[in-house]
Parts: structure tokens; sequence; C-alpha cells
């Protein structure tokens, strides 16, 4: 597996897991109210979870570029 690849799997592992403790505590509490809506709003808002999709799209593009560059060609 390239890394750029081990990367954009590990974004995505972080950015699911970011919503565990909060799951978490609402099962062991039963308390709804001390979710915290700004991180809800921030990821499915539409304007906002395209623009950082397309920034770690093209952040990973970048890292492709740059691994492509960095290797040795053969001619």
């Amino acid at each position: 597996m390239e890394y750029v690849s081990a990367i954009g799997y590990l974004a995505a592992c972080l950015t699911t897991l970011s919503f565990l403790p909060q799951a978490i505590r609402v099962i062991k509490t039963r308390d709804t109210e001390s979710i915290s809506l700004a991180m809800y709003i921030k990821k499915w808002t539409p304007t906002v979870g395209h623009i950082s999709s397309f920034l770690k799209w093209l952040t990973q593009l970048m890292l492709r570029i740059f691994a492509y560059r960095s290797r040795p060609h053969q001619e």
C-alpha cells in the first residue's frame, strides 16, 4: 500500500473515531444535552464539509505528485 493511501485511510478512521467519545458519554449518561452541536454542524454542513473534503483530496494529490517526482524514473 502506498503511504499516500495509508494517510487517506488514517484520516478517514480518525474522522470517524472523533465521534466516539461523545457517543460513549451519551450511552453512559443517557444525556444528549452535552453533545457538541458545533462539531456536528461543522461535520455535516455541506459547505464546510465540501471544503474540508477538497482540502484532504488536494493534500493527497500533492503527496502523490511529490512521490511520483521523487522516485527514480526508468528510461
